[in-house]
């Protein structure tokens, strides 16, 4: 199929940016939380992992994966001001 071609769709409105995105390099993912990349980088700190959010290293390099940053923020949400 030479003549096959690819077609790029323009995210709309009603779909958020993140929809087709699986992994996400730390700059991506704090954005997504909502966070600054250096916070990110505090959580992934030895010290502080178990507060963070699961990541991988993959050849040196930073990856989170979409479903770890929902479990994470779904785990850290709190449901009343006395939590």
């Amino acid at each position: 199929m030479p003549n096959e071609t690819l077609e790029v769709h323009a995210p709309t409105k009603a779909q958020p940016w993140w929809t087709d995105i699986y992994h996400m390099r730390p700059k991506t993912a704090a954005r997504y939380l909502g966070i600054s990349p250096s916070t990110l980088a505090k959580l992934r700190m030895r010290q502080n992992r178990q507060d963070g959010p699961v990541f991988s290293k993959i050849a040196g390099l930073v990856v989170y994966r979409r479903a770890d940053l929902d479990l994470w923020l779904q785990e850290n949400s709190v449901k009343s001001s006395e939590d």
